[in-house]
Order: C-alpha cells, then structure tokens, then sequence
C-alpha cells in the first residue's frame, strides 16, 4: 500500500468535512451512459467521498479499483465542483514495480476534464513498458469523470 485511503482523503481535502456517499445506477442508466461517453463503469455502485469547506462542495473523490494486467490497481481520484481532476493518488499496486505509474506521470492528468480525449498516445504520454497501467489509468479517469458528472452535476 503506498497511502492509506484515510491519508488519501485528508491530502485531497484538508480542513474539509467528509460525507461519504453511496450511489446506484440502474441496469438501463448504466449502459445508457456507457454507450453515451464510451466508457466502461465497471458496476453500478459507486462511493463518493463529498468534501465540503463551510458548507460548501469543494470536491469530490472516488476509490478506483481495477486489475492492470492480473493484478489489482487503486487509484484516488479527486474531481473539483466543475469537472476537472484535481490529483490522483497511488493507493495500492499489486503488479511489478516496473509497471506502476510514478507520482510525477499522474500529475499529468491533474486539470482534465471530459473535454480532454483522455486517449494514451494523443493527449496521455504513454509510460513504455507500462502500457496497460497507462490505459487503465486513462480509463479510470475517464470513468471517474463521466461518474461525477452524472451523479453530482460536475462539469465545466
């Protein structure tokens, strides 16, 4: 484990109140809104973490969980409140070293939103040697996006 989710939020969200959240799609809502943005969800429950400052929404995160080649990837994914990616952090990594996404790569998506194509090899430098890690993170960018968006109105 490279962070704990507990430390993930608190650096995503300082000094902010935390509300987590539990969200549903229907079998219909779900494929409707994969075909829509060309995304896979992954399922239909989703748990945001909503922060606020004053009462007011400063963001939003999401724990992605998915497997890069056979092993397992979890990423925290920060949207602000108009739909661009704040940070994503590293939370686990179960394949080889030689194949994860360094801090500094990450970065690159931080200010993208779904008016980025989000594609490696077009607008996502792609990390040689570790292809499937650079489209899984893509992937799960996007799907993130697409998520906030839908569920909370985060869009630019």
């Amino acid at each position: 484990m490279f962070s704990s989710p507990e430390d993930a939020i608190k650096e995503a969200f300082p000094n902010a109140q935390i509300e987590r959240k539990a969200v549903y799609l229907s079998s219909d809502e779900r494929k409707s809104i994969e075909e829509k943005y060309q995304v896979n969800l992954g399922g239909t429950f989703h748990t945001f973490y909503i922060a606020k400052s004053q009462g007011a929404i400063v963001g939003y995160g999401i724990f992605d969980t998915h497997k890069v080649r056979t092993k397992d990837e979890t990423l925290f994914i920060v949207v602000d409140t108009k739909g661009f990616i704040k940070k994503i952090k590293l939370i686990s990594f179960f394949e080889p070293d030689d194949y994860r996404a360094p801090e500094r790569w990450l970065k690159r998506f931080e200010g993208r939103s779904l008016s980025d194509p989000l594609i490696p090899g077009k607008d996502i430098t792609i990390m040689t040697g570790a292809t499937l890690t650079t489209n899984k993170v893509a992937a799960a960018a996007r799907r993130v996006l697409v998520l906030a968006m839908h569920h909370f109105g985060a869009k630019q």
